[in-house]
């Protein structure tokens, strides 16, 4: 009994120093993944914002405490007398530009070379969804460019502000209502609703009227798009994180229906 007892307990230390050495191996591994591109900017003499294991320059974002563009903000005044800046979202190096000759050079002149943006196309699933210029890449995306050109004309555009000084007028009520029954205006969702009235009449000329119908269809299923909560921050955090599981239906953004 004795030498059984010594022989599992030995079984037992040799399992034990596996799994330990099996877990610190994988965190090691999965802080060289994180960290090894940390001093990107620092090496190429870029002045950047910090970066912290395992959540980038701005941790912040993560937990959905504060909006992107108020990180950038501040990262832009920290830099105010720089032409460039330097981030790590999550584990990517981006570049941010400011001056605006830099700017004009990669929009215009060097335009070539920047199509492309960093955003994945979605699962096969939402194939659908890929089908706009923030996915597409190379020549596709040019194709659909010249295709939706003609769009945004100048005389386009002017047909264009009836609807929005009709969508205008209508916030101005909805805010007035707001004020005249002496309720808390709730300004995020007011404006996402005002923006869903504009985006329902000058894109696809329906009116969707989301300022008065609360229970509006279109409203809702933007708002799932948009949504914050906890589930998603850690979707988005593990897909920037791992890009392999973007095409991986578990870590799908947006819901089927």
């Amino acid at each position: 009994i004795q030498h059984t007892t010594r022989i599992m307990g030995t079984l037992f230390e040799t399992d034990m120093m596996d799994i330990i050495f099996v877990s610190v191996l994988t965190f090691w591994l999965i802080f060289v993944y994180f960290v090894k591109n940390y001093d990107y900017w620092r090496h190429r003499g870029v002045p950047h914002v910090p970066a912290w294991f395992p959540l980038g320059s701005f941790p912040q974002l993560v937990f959905g405490r504060v909006h992107h563009t108020v990180v950038i903000d501040q990262a832009y005044k920290q830099f105010s007398n720089e032409r460039f800046f330097g981030i790590i979202e999550v584990r990517t190096p981006i570049l941010v530009i400011k001056d605006p000759d830099l700017i004009r050079d990669i929009l215009s002149k060097n335009f070539n070379h920047f199509t492309d943006r960093c955003i994945p196309e979605m699962n096969s699933k939402f194939e659908y969804l890929n089908r706009n210029l923030f996915t597409k890449k190379g020549n596709e995306w040019k194709e659909m460019r010249i295709k939706l050109t003609p769009a945004y004309t100048i005389c386009k555009m002017k047909m264009m502000f009836f609807l929005v000084k009709t969508c205008s007028d209508q916030l101005k009520k909805a805010i007035e209502d707001k004020v005249e029954a002496c309720s808390v205006v709730n300004m995020n969702d007011i404006v996402l609703r005002f923006i869903m009235d504009l985006i329902g009449s000058c894109a696809f000329g329906i009116d969707v009227n989301t300022l008065f119908n609360r229970d509006s269809y279109f409203y809702r299923i933007t708002k799932n798009i948009l949504r914050r909560d906890g589930p998603h921050l850690l979707k988005s955090y593990l897909v920037k994180s791992f890009p392999i599981f973007h095409n991986v239906s578990l870590f799908n953004m947006i819901k089927p229906e």
